[in-house]
């Protein structure tokens, strides 16, 4: 589902449990999500945040098990403390926050444990160049010894695999 500009809030346990929802993209400056809005959603697995997002509420997203990709492309005010709560911590572990540096989002990531990456920073030297789109082309090769340190950062059209089409953005 897709979050024009012009939604400024999504209430609380708007999509609580919604089992067909996959993906989520929010697009808006000074967007509230409250708190539940996505939590039990078992079957979400990414989730982009566009523009300044004002906050994440409490456990917002709650039991959503297959989600493996939070990219906030701008900054985000703040992120509710339970926001991924679970009550097994290898959840934090497996969901990669993919941000800017030095911003909210990083450092949530880091009090959390979670993975973080800076978008289209594939090969993990905290520089968008040239460099990231030869370690892409490399990598959809299979050259040998290509590593990609988190490969969200790679998956630039945000579909849950690293491919061809991600070379087109």
């Amino acid at each position: 589902v897709t979050f024009p500009e012009t939604v400024k809030e999504i209430g609380e346990r708007a999509f609580s449990s919604c089992k067909s929802l996959d993906r989520v993209i929010v697009n808006g400056d000074g967007t509230i999500i409250d708190d539940y809005a996505f939590s039990g959603c078992e079957n979400l697995r990414s989730v982009s945040l566009n523009g300044s997002i004002a906050s994440l509420g409490e456990r917002v997203f709650a039991y959503c098990s297959s989600m493996t990709t939070l990219n906030i492309t701008d900054n985000i005010k703040s992120i509710d403390n339970f926001a991924f709560y679970t009550p097994d911590d290898s959840y934090y572990k497996k969901i990669a926050i993919i941000g800017s540096k030095n911003s909210n989002a990083e450092k949530f990531a880091k009090e959390k444990n979670m993975i973080f990456g800076v978008f289209a920073d594939i090969n993990g030297d905290e520089k968008r160049n040239i460099a990231d789109a030869v370690t892409l082309q490399k990598w959809i090769l299979n050259y040998p010894d290509v590593k990609i340190p988190v490969w969200q950062t790679a998956d630039l059209v945000d579909d849950g695999v690293i491919n061809v089409l991600d070379l087109s953005r």
